[in-house]
């Protein structure tokens, strides 16, 4: 059975690096205005931070890699699919409300987290660092510990997942998507 590639389409990816062009612009002329902290503030965050992730995008657009013995989410190591509990639509916080991506469940955390690579651990360090403003504990010391913790805020605030994908990355509506690696899903992995 051939792999499941779902790909972030280029039109999203292209708005993406648009508005961070529109908003590095608007930090730049926020400069000569009496908020000019903001303005170096906002190059930093859409300048930096937003060109660092539209080359990212632009370099490997794949979000979700379904295959016959595991499914891969963008950023973490492939999770076997005896250890996907679910797989849904979930409630990424975002904006004035929760936005609906795809969320996949695992179902036992410490085996996931025992098997886990060094880039696997960067991915999850990099994922709990952009969610601490929303309050997700630190990816420090021993991942045995704060990976778990990081996948039990994650669960709070998406509704009861583990790993989600933005419907910013997704080809499709959430809703479309799940039923997608759902399908692969019963395909390659019956229960």
């Amino acid at each position: 059975m051939p792999d499941l590639v779902l790909r972030t389409p280029a039109r999203k990816v292209v708005l993406f690096i648009v508005l961070v062009v529109v908003m590095t612009l608007a930090s730049v002329v926020t400069l000569f205005s009496e908020y000019a902290p903001f303005g170096i503030l906002g190059i930093l965050f859409f300048g930096v931070l937003g060109s660092f992730a539209a080359y990212k995008q632009l370099r490997d657009r794949t979000v979700v890699r379904g295959t016959p013995t595991a499914l891969q989410i963008v950023g973490t190591d492939p999770l076997p699919w005896h250890n996907v509990e679910s797989i849904g639509v979930a409630m990424i916080p975002g904006g004035p409300r929760p936005m609906p991506g795809l969320g996949v469940r695992i179902g036992d955390l410490d085996q996931w987290t025992a098997s886990l690579s060094e880039s696997g651990l960067k991915g999850m360090r990099r994922a709990a660092k952009a969610g601490r403003m929303l309050g997700c504990p630190p990816a420090k010391g021993d991942p045995a510990v704060w990976v778990p913790a990081v996948m039990r805020w994650t669960r709070d605030m998406s509704g009861g997942y583990d790993l989600t994908v933005p419907p910013l990355r997704l080809p499709a509506p959430a809703e479309q998507v799940v039923e997608q690696v759902r399908g692969y899903a019963q395909q390659v992995a019956p229960r």
